[in-house]
């Protein structure tokens, strides 16, 4: 009995490590100019951490080349993010196995199919699979007991 005290006592503190990682990855994103659509977001095949979307600045791949109209270029980035809380930045990488990659990938067709035509916050973000990116935040220890974030754009695809 007590045993099984000690499993329970576990994970649920495994849970809340990863539910206040993913606080941190949210308000992580938020600071750099994300915008949060859903949190936790659940599906019968998987699911995903965070979905976010950030207007992509025109600036950053052309700025040799002027732009004819800046603001027609712009266009939104949805963005799939898994979040991992582990002691290195290795082993929060390593512990999103292909398994796990396909899950979210899954996730990710049905919130799209769910919001591609509909008028929800993610509503007409995203038709299609391929414009969007899969990222990961690895939550790290870091200094005088501060998480140590590290974001990984475009981690799989």
């Amino acid at each position: 009995m007590i045993q099984g005290a000690k499993v329970r006592g576990a994970k649920v503190k495994a849970w809340q490590r990863g539910r206040n990682a993913e606080r941190v990855a949210a308000w992580y994103l938020r600071a750099r100019g994300y915008r949060i659509l859903a949190e936790r977001y659940k599906t019968p095949s998987g699911e995903i951490d965070l979905i976010a979307t950030r207007l992509a600045s025109p600036l950053a791949k052309t700025i040799a080349r002027p732009i004819a109209n800046p603001i027609a270029s712009r266009r939104r980035h949805l963005v799939f993010v898994e979040v991992k809380a582990r002691a290195t930045l290795q082993d929060g990488l390593e512990a999103i196995s292909p398994r796990q990659q396909q899950r979210i990938r899954a996730a990710a067709e049905t919130f799209l199919a769910r919001n591609a035509s509909g008028t929800g916050r993610g509503a007409g973000l995203a038709p299609r699979l391929s414009q969007c990116r899969f990222d990961a935040i690895i939550i790290t220890p870091g200094r005088f007991g501060l998480p140590r974030v590290t974001h990984r754009p475009n981690a799989w695809v």
